[in-house]
């Protein structure tokens, strides 16, 4: 009889570990998932606008601007013709 009440209060401790990893795999899942849909419309809010160009540049450049995520703006003037490379300055 002793042995099956050191046994049974084995169950018991393994059932309410299984329930507090449950409970906090939940609770880090919903964290997760919030954190991402939060990043995820700021990113979008933040998408590029278009923009007027300044004068100066050859006609057919499309230009837009907006802001990234950590806050800083941006600005690009994209040709009529572009080859697809992209160069960055700070």
């Amino acid at each position: 009889m002793k042995f099956f009440r050191y046994q049974l209060a084995g169950w018991a401790l393994a059932i309410s570990l299984a329930i507090s990893l449950a409970i906090s795999l939940a609770i880090s899942l919903s964290a997760a998932a919030q954190t991402q849909t939060q990043t995820q419309t700021k990113t979008d809010s933040n998408a590029p606008q278009s923009a007027p160009c300044p004068a100066g540049l050859p006609s057919g450049t499309r230009c837009l601007t907006g802001q990234d995520v950590a806050g800083a703006y941006y600005w690009i003037a994209v040709p009529a013709v572009w080859n697809q490379v992209l160069v960055m300055h700070a």
